[in-house]
């Protein structure tokens, strides 16, 4: 099809008459180009070649240089059966001193910046930890504080409930201590006094007054009897009197037994 189009193109203009009509057909002159793409894939382009007419001294009018013009595109597919098209194969060229040094430092200068970046967050966990542990130890002694605080006064409320009780055991203890002195002296004194009672009554120096208690019986009137005339007194004896003075009361007696211990 496309050698028809280029037989048909490159017929030269005639004059021809059908119908009564004249009409002029130019002559095209075409030429095809065939480019190559990747994945094996191929275009021809088809290119109308003009006459270029210039005007000048020593200049052919007639002849013109040809301009490529493109007129259509076709687009053709390789066969399966062709050999892929090789691409180039580019060898990388050797790197300099330069560059070579360049990526030295460069990936120094990563791993040092890793290294900064990793020391770093060490040194956060370290201070994170250093603060917690000193937290813990603030809470702690605070705990301690408190604990410490609360014995000390469960201390010192047992300690005065303790002086306390021993004051009032005390005070108990002499107060008992006193009664019994008391009632021990009390005893003793009336032992002594009744001993040396017994000891005078042996004697015959002690006597019951039994006339005074008969003489103030008498001097008592009875319930209900006539009171009797006064009788005058006898005057006693005087042998009597010596008699009464030899006697001792049990009431002396032991008032001078008290007035001898004070």
């Amino acid at each position: 099809m496309t050698n028809a189009n280029e037989q048909e193109q490159k017929r030269p203009l005639t004059l021809t008459r059908t119908g009564g009509r004249l009409e002029l057909r130019k002559s095209v002159e075409t030429g095809q180009v065939r480019q190559s793409f990747s994945h094996g894939r191929s275009k021809t382009v088809t290119v109308e070649v003009r006459k270029k007419r210039t005007i000048g001294p020593g200049a052919d009018p007639g002849r013109a240089e040809a301009a490529p013009l493109v007129a259509r595109e076709q687009t053709t597919l390789r066969p399966a059966t062709e050999e892929p098209v090789r691409r180039p194969v580019t060898v990388p060229r050797a790197l300099t001193a330069e560059e070579k040094a360049g990526r030295v430092r460069a990936v120094h200068d990563a791993r040092k910046a890793d290294e900064e970046v990793r020391r770093r967050a060490a040194l956060a966990e370290a201070d994170r930890r250093r603060q917690q542990e000193e937290q813990a130890v603030e809470e702690a002694r605070r705990r301690a504080e408190v604990e410490a605080r609360r014995k000390a006064e469960e201390d010192e409320g047992r300690r005065r409930a303790e002086e306390e009780a021993r004051k009032r055991s005390e005070e108990e203890a002499q107060r008992r201590k006193e009664e019994e002195s008391r009632r021990e002296v009390a005893e003793r004194a009336g032992k002594a006094a009744a001993a040396k009672v017994a000891a005078l009554a042996a004697a015959g120096k002690v006597s019951v007054p039994l006339e005074e208690e008969e003489e103030e019986s008498a001097t008592t009137p009875r319930r209900g009897a006539r009171p009797e005339a006064k009788k005058p007194a006898v005057p006693a004896r005087r042998d009597e009197a010596r008699r009464r003075t030899g006697k001792i009361t049990v009431t002396r007696a032991l008032a001078d037994d008290e007035g001898e211990r004070m």
